[in-house]
């Protein structure tokens, strides 16, 4: 696995967008939004679909936590 430097990020989202939709999810995005982040790597654009703490029971994640923490820690 590869670690991402906070120099090479680009963006951070957290929410849908037109790769990953409301529609995609069976909850059609009422319970949780996935965290997408944007970042170089040897001159390529990558990115990422992540979700966290996901709980197949309630359909929730901790994504809100890692979006704040990471906004942060690119302070």
């Amino acid at each position: 696995m590869e670690s991402i430097k906070k120099d090479e990020l680009t963006d951070v989202h957290l929410g849908f967008d037109e790769t990953f939709r409301k529609s995609d999810d069976r909850s059609g995005g009422l319970t949780f939004r996935p965290l997408r982040i944007k970042y170089t790597k040897n001159g390529k654009e990558e990115t990422v679909y992540i979700i966290t703490g996901f709980s197949r029971l309630k359909r929730t994640t901790n994504n809100e936590s890692w979006y704040e923490a990471i906004l942060k820690w690119m302070e």
